[in-house]
């Protein structure tokens, strides 16, 4: 009797499931979310896996831990972030250029993090301290530049992620070119 046996796309949809979701669920809070880097994460996703299969298992990860944290707001920003950054990742990777350099040509969209973080964290402190006692512009802006607080933490998060996401595409590109090398069971 032959044993039932994943495909192994969808056995890599769930390793990278559960591996973004423990690193997002590990990340350390701060006053408007918390720092994690799952992002590197999500980029190999994209880099390995399918869209649809990248999409579903990131952004599924992603806003369950924002939900358990109590991020609930910023799940929707979540979930367009991840979308952006995977379709970011894929569309890099089909650049000529990327075809010599993957990991280099890829590494950049970590840096979408910074803008959308920016953007989800002023929405959700417009959304939520939004009154008519004052002009929409001036809350506006008061909401833009309460999200300049999570500039710092954000870049630096995005920069972590460049760099682990080049050192985990290296190490991807390692054992990719290690499995082509083994023998098959056929020969």
């Amino acid at each position: 009797m032959k044993k039932f046996q994943l495909p192994k796309n969808l056995r890599y949809a769930l390793i990278f499931f559960f591996v973004i979701f423990f690193a997002a669920l590990a990340g350390q809070p701060f006053p408007e979310g918390y720092f994690h880097l799952a992002d590197p994460l999500v980029m190999m996703a994209a880099a390995v896996l399918p869209l649809p299969l990248a999409l579903i298992t990131s952004v599924i990860a992603c806003v369950a831990v924002d939900c358990i944290k109590g991020y609930t707001l910023l799940a929707l920003t979540t979930a367009i972030a991840k979308i952006l950054l995977i379709l970011a990742v894929k569309g890099l990777l089909k650049l000529p250029a990327a075809q010599k350099f993957p990991d280099l040509i890829a590494a950049p969209a970590a840096l979408l993090s910074i803008l959308c973080n920016y953007l989800g964290c002023a929405a959700v402190y417009f959304y939520t301290a939004f009154s008519g006692e004052t002009s929409i512009a001036k809350q506006l802006s008061t909401a833009l530049s309460y999200a300049t607080r999570v500039l710092q933490k954000e870049t630096v998060q995005a920069l972590l992620g460049v760099l682990l996401f080049v050192l985990l595409y290296g190490v991807y590109k390692k054992m990719k070119e290690r499995r082509a090398k083994k023998p098959t069971d056929e020969e």
